[in-house]
């Protein structure tokens, strides 16, 4: 709820989905946060969510959407330690990717 007593947008939004999902024709992942955007724990709110296994569907004040997932890649040992040291060589210490 915002402070005015109307829903928020994320709110609205996952009352679509749900009824979408009912009829079967949800445009969401089927585990998915409904987060609102531009708010101080919009960040944390989809690592959470992406940490727990869910995708964040971030919405805007005027609704529209935006999804986020996380994306597991797997590798054999040796890829992963040549990876490794590419990346220590290169001075970088970690690689993150967003999707």
């Amino acid at each position: 709820m915002t402070t005015n007593g109307e829903r928020s947008p994320a709110s609205k939004v996952m009352d679509e989905a749900i009824e979408s999902a009912i009829a079967e024709e949800s445009p969401y992942p089927e585990s998915s946060a409904f987060i609102d955007d531009g708010t101080p724990f919009t960040e944390r709110q989809i690592g959470k969510a992406l940490r727990d296994g869910y995708a964040a569907v971030v919405v805007a004040a005027d609704g529209s959407t935006r999804i986020v997932r996380t994306r597991v890649v797997l590798a054999g040992r040796s890829q992963l330690s040549s990876a490794t040291s590419a990346a220590t060589t290169s001075g970088r210490t970690g690689c993150r990717r967003w999707l």
